[in-house]
């Protein structure tokens, strides 16, 4: 069971042939209440300035973004950058300025190449794990799950906590089991969060964990998790 909640807030690639994605496997953003910013509005920039800079549709780089780039009802984008360096600025549909941006100097050189995990459900497990997902060295921005198949409730399953094996709700709950289901919530508070040297800094490689609440997991079900994490050129100071 999950017996050690905490506060949660809201957040919250090498060489390339054309283009890299800004942070994998999508952009993602939330809320205040940790709910998916449906309709907001991403703003890219070159570094340092208020000059617009063009993000595209895909690898190839042949589409233009707009600019605002307008997320989708998950709150979800393919960014696609260039290889210079970018400020990203974001509102929400209503033009609410998000508390953590913009974002500035991102090198895209710099992205850790991050894979999402799939993970089935185990029957009686109470515990589910993306082992070491979260490499060492890494300050972690946000970890988001998405429901992939639909969990069985047959072990009275009503919700799971996303943790780190210390705190098993560090990266928030998810109360809905429905299929495309999302949860994303950081592990530092937002105003914190204005300099990345005050992000939650992980020495050794991290597991995320999923805690069954209300039973256990029965065998049915996968669950996609996918942290977003900043290397220190990610931000300045």
């Amino acid at each position: 069971m999950c017996t050690h909640p905490t506060t949660r807030c809201a957040p919250a690639q090498g060489a390339f042939p054309i283009a890299s994605l800004l942070f994998f496997p999508v952009f993602r953003a939330f809320d205040a209440d940790g709910a998916p910013l449906a309709g907001g509005k991403v703003y890219t920039y070159q570094a340092g300035t208020s000059t617009p800079l063009a993000t595209y549709t895909d690898q190839a780089g042949g589409t233009p973004n707009t600019n605002p780039i307008i997320l989708d009802a998950n709150g979800e984008a393919q960014i696609w950058v260039g290889p210079l360096p970018l400020k990203v600025d974001l509102f929400s549909a209503l033009n609410v300025h998000q508390s953590l941006f913009p974002i500035d100097h991102i090198l895209p050189e710099s992205f850790y190449p991050v894979a999402a995990v799939t993970v089935p459900a185990v029957n009686g497990a109470t515990v589910l794990s993306a082992t070491a997902i979260i490499p060492a060295g890494a300050r972690v921005l946000t970890v988001g799950t998405k429901v992939l198949i639909q969990p069985g409730a047959s072990n009275g399953l009503t919700a799971f906590a996303v943790g780190d094996g210390e705190v098993c709700d560090r990266w928030g709950i998810s109360a809905a089991l429905t299929v495309n289901a999302l949860t994303g919530t950081s592990d530092a508070p937002a105003a914190a969060q204005a300099r990345l040297g005050e992000l939650a800094l992980y020495p050794t490689a991290r597991t995320v964990v999923l805690t069954a609440l209300g039973g256990t997991w029965d065998g049915t079900g996968s669950i996609q998790v996918a942290p977003q994490y900043l290397p220190t050129p990610f931000r300045s100071a």
